[in-house]
């Protein structure tokens, strides 16, 4: 089964401003990993892995309270898989009945 329910857009902006800031984050990490050129100290590789870390680990907590506020009391606790469109706020979601 398919179901789509609209979230308010604020709710839409913390999960897409979490998702931008991981994804930022990630495109410098293998930037720089594919540059082995690159001059860049240890410990400067080190606070962008952290800074990362910290970005995805904000990303998977913002993720899974939105599943638990909005996914999963929508359809009964039985999502298999869900996608929120950042333009339209709708949020579809696949589950078994």
């Amino acid at each position: 089964m398919v179901k789509v329910i609209t979230v308010p857009e604020n709710v839409r902006d913390i999960l897409q401003k979490a998702n931008v800031e991981r994804d930022s984050r990630r495109d410098i990490l293998l930037y720089i990993m594919e540059h082995n050129d690159l001059n860049i100290t240890p410990e400067r590789l080190a606070a962008c892995q952290k800074d990362y870390d910290e970005k995805y680990f904000a990303f998977e907590t913002a993720k899974s309270n939105f599943e638990k506020e909005y996914v999963l009391p929508a359809v009964g606790g039985k999502a298999n898989n869900w996608s929120l469109d950042y333009t339209s706020c709708d949020v579809t979601i696949t589950f078994d009945e």
